[in-house]
């Protein structure tokens, strides 16, 4: 699972919850549709992003948490737990922290210098 748009919405690809639920690929994707298409009639916003080949044909769907958990209520017990389970894990995850953001922290630039600092003492003592 992914981000989509904003860094806090994760995705889960069709081939993921393929391989999890042990379908083929082509049956989820099938299921997507159907799912998609019953939920733009009913006038549901729905955030997801559909990936083409070259050719034009649908390699993949990244469905949002929501969609995802809607798509596969529609599978067996089992299936639905390796999905769920999936989800709190990429959930847990801590994300990448940022460089750009830490070097903008005041207390990590003091321990860069600190460490810099260091190195130069050490390699003075050294020779």
């Amino acid at each position: 699972m992914t981000s989509l748009g904003q860094p806090k919405t994760l995705t889960m690809s069709s081939r993921e919850i393929a391989e999890l639920t042990k379908k083929d690929h082509k049956n989820v994707i099938r299921d997507i549709r159907a799912m998609l298409d019953s939920l733009q009639k009913d006038g549901s916003v729905l955030s997801h992003e559909e990936i083409q080949d070259v050719r034009g044909y649908t390699a993949e769907y990244r469905l949002d948490r929501e969609l995802t958990m809607t798509l596969v209520t529609g599978y067996d017990i089992p299936m639905r737990h390796r999905v769920v389970t999936r989800l709190a894990e990429l959930e847990s995850s801590k994300p990448a922290p940022n460089p750009m953001q830490a070097l903008n922290d005041p207390a990590v630039m003091r321990g860069l210098q600190r460490g810099r600092i260091v190195s130069n003492i050490q390699a003075r003592v050294a020779k």
